[in-house]
């Protein structure tokens, strides 16, 4: 994936979480409260390093919130 388009993705979260309710610790959370001017201007002007770093972050959280969902379905159908 190239910067342009993880700077998209960046901006994306910076604006909304995927699962529609954020987490306390997310690291978009503070941004989410800014301006949408304001948050392009951050998304335009970090690293590359940090956009993969804040990626992964996002990565794992998807991937920790897909697992307790999974979990609560196996939950309700053996229950």
């Amino acid at each position: 994936m190239n910067t342009t388009h993880k700077r998209t993705r960046l901006l994306g979260l910076f604006s909304d979480c995927p699962w529609g309710e954020e987490l306390e610790a997310c690291p978009a959370r503070e941004f989410r409260k800014l301006s949408l001017p304001d948050r392009v201007k951050i998304a335009e002007g970090v690293s590359p390093e940090v956009i993969d770093r804040f990626l992964s972050l996002h990565e794992l959280c998807l991937g920790r919130r897909q697992e307790q969902l999974g979990a609560k379905h196996r939950e309700s159908a053996e229950g």
